[in-house]
């Protein structure tokens, strides 16, 4: 991809593979979380794809935020998010995240096409500032997303030029902030990822629980299964070696006392600037558990509703 324009901006550090054209950091992941967190900060996402279509191409869409396309066990296999516009909806997706099959690789079908919009992530709190400070310049559209998590206010703001609306936040006393805040507000927000899952074969019902979109999950909520019994969601507050890398997606967790045998695995890993090192999990019976280890880490386990 084409590098983003706040790359340039003090201390930008990029991110990894398809993320490479965006910042995972611009000089301290820390405070820039807690900047997040105030609604002082954004979020360059314009490494993620936007597609403009109707909602008719996915059945039963019309309220939805979230698209997830399953399989017959309930495994998710694409998804995508929705922002409902007055001109069309917009779906985004980020680079490598798995769409619905009805869509080609490049993410747009005969349905959709390209929308030649840039995503920003932010909070409730900090899109409002940023309506505010681009009010009376072009640029940002009517269209964004809101995260229905319980405890994610997380928004995606559509726009058509970044270094305005860097330009307009800054003047309202925000800044832009990387991939590694993001990350870790939603992991503070026990938020698991749609995209993470759907690469990692989840099935619905082990991360939103049953009958969450209605009652076709309720029926498939019973096949989910690792070695016999059923995963739910768990954050683990991961006590190692402050050099030990963190955890890897797919990596295993194993109850401390016991035989050894993995009772889950790692969905996604970050370091919170207050609660520490965090991981999220699919595991069996949670709540029953006492200390788990995930590699170098000794873990806490507090299940998820």
């Amino acid at each position: 991809m084409i590098p983003s324009p706040l790359l340039r901006w003090p201390g930008a550090v990029p991110g990894d593979g398809a993320a490479a054209g965006v910042a995972a950091f611009y000089t301290n992941p820390y405070v820039e979380q807690r900047a997040l967190e105030a609604g002082c900060g954004f979020v360059d996402l314009s490494h993620w794809r936007v597609g403009c279509g109707a909602a008719g191409a996915f059945p039963r869409a019309d309220n939805a935020r979230e698209v997830l396309e399953c399989d017959a066990q309930g495994q998710i296999r694409g998804a995508l998010l929705r922002c409902a516009g007055g001109a069309g909806d917009v779906f985004l997706s980020p680079p490598g995240g798995l769409e619905p099959s009805g869509l080609e690789p490049g993410g747009l079908d005969s349905t959709m096409h390209p929308a030649n919009y840039i995503a920003i992530g932010t909070t409730t709190h900090g899109a409002e500032r940023l309506r505010t400070a681009m009010r009376g310049r072009p640029g940002l559209s009517a269209s964004f997303w809101e995260d229905w998590w319980p405890d994610s206010d997380r928004v995606i703001l559509l726009i058509d030029n970044i270094e305005e609306l860097a330009r307009a936040g800054q003047a309202a006393g925000m800044a832009p902030v990387g991939l590694f805040a993001w990350d870790a507000y939603r992991a503070a927000a026990r938020r698991p990822d749609p995209f993470r899952a759907a690469r990692a074969g989840v099935r619905l019902a082990e991360i939103y629980g049953p009958g969450v979109a209605g009652a076709r999950e309720s029926r498939v909520a019973g096949t989910a299964r690792l070695g016999g019994a059923a995963r739910s969601l768990a954050c683990l507050y991961l006590e190692g070696p402050d050099a030990a890398d963190l955890p890897a997606p797919g990596d295993p967790v194993v109850a401390e006392r016991g035989d050894g045998a993995v009772i889950g695995r790692v969905t996604s890993a970050v370091r919170h600037w207050e609660e520490g090192p965090l991981a999220l999990a699919l595991m069996r019976q949670p709540a029953a558990l006492g200390a788990v280890l995930v590699g170098e880490f000794r873990c806490g386990v507090e299940p998820i509703s």
